[in-house]
């Protein structure tokens, strides 16, 4: 790409660059060189030292699968220091990633910025009822390693026991890329959906009950808590799912044990209403903090070629 000229031209007449996720924002380095007077931004949607060194410590991956993702984590470290001495600017999802992101030194000014999540679909306010089936919805992208661990948790450790204790409820698990042993543990359940890809999660957002967020690996900020409460779901998460997301009491409940996460589910299903003070707080903040016209206020602050802060 950087050996067309006309891709070089291009990128010498920009106010600024922006790469986006870690794979594209490698390329800073050899930007720097090509266009040393064009500021660059690299926005990390999470910091991949933090998601292997988590990988290689956790028991649910197998030994050699550790070792690799130890090893990828150092290289990682060294990446991510380099990358932080060549940029302007080191965009992140939250303030936990700025801490991460800055213990790597370098001159980036590194900065917070709140991901648009809003769309015309999502309701204006949380629904009023309550499903007339009780749904729990996990949506994620299931060709990732840590959504396909999270569901296979869900549905060996977690699901029974909601299951035992709500009559008709039903799971679902919405997203793309499903593999193999997913499909298979999946439909060994009557009451579990798993959707594989869909063009639009709405229909599957409105007849929920509850969101769950069961990830035990990975980084970076869950969005798909966010997008839940978004559309006035109440969110029961692990540690890790809950990871990054400071809105004042959003979730209603945090749990990394089987039971304790199964236990704050049920209460959901059983029991709406107690749970609506915490869904409704929720809402407001997420739509207050991932809105498009947050997100267009941080891009402002971004600095352009001339240094100063460009405004549109």
């Amino acid at each position: 790409m950087l050996a067309d000229e006309a891709v070089v031209s291009a990128l010498r007449e920009a106010d600024r660059v922006e790469l986006q996720w870690f794979d594209t924002v490698l390329l800073a380095p050899r930007l720097r060189r090509v266009v040393p007077g064009t500021p660059v931004v690299g926005v990390f949607h999470d910091v991949v030292s933090q998601a292997h060194l988590r990988r290689s410590s956790t028991r649910a991956v197998d030994p050699l699968r550790r070792l690799l993702a130890l090893v990828r984590f150092v290289f990682a470290v060294v990446q991510e220091r380099r990358l932080v001495r060549v940029l302007d600017t080191a965009v992140v999802l939250s303030e936990k990633d700025r801490v991460l992101l800055g213990r790597r030194g370098g001159g980036a000014d590194i900065v917070v910025f709140p991901a648009p999540l809003d769309d015309d679909d999502m309701p204006p306010g949380p629904p009023p009822g309550r499903p007339a089936v009780p749904d729990v919805l996990f949506v994620g992208a299931f060709w990732r390693p840590e959504n396909e661990d999270a569901a296979l948790w869900l549905l060996g450790e977690i699901w029974p026991e909601v299951r035992a204790a709500v009559p008709g409820v039903r799971l679902t698990l919405a997203g793309a890329g499903p593999g193999p042993r997913l499909e298979r543990e999946a439909g060994r359940h009557r009451d579990v959906e798993l959707t594989g890809y869909v063009p639009s999660l709405a229909a599957y957002y409105r007849r929920a009950s509850v969101a769950v967020c069961p990830l035990r690996l990975g980084a970076g900020v869950k969005l798909k808590g966010l997008v839940a409460m978004m559309w006035g779901l109440p969110v029961v998460a692990t540690r890790v799912g809950a990871e990054g997301i400071s809105g004042p009491d959003v979730f209603a409940a945090v749990a990394d044990d089987a039971a304790r996460f199964a236990a704050a589910v049920i209460e959901v299903l059983r029991d709406p209403l107690r749970a609506r003070t915490v869904r409704d707080r929720a809402f407001r903040w997420a739509h207050d903090t991932y809105s498009a016209a947050a997100y267009l206020r941080a891009l402002e602050r971004l600095p352009c070629r001339t240094g100063e802060v460009r405004r549109e």
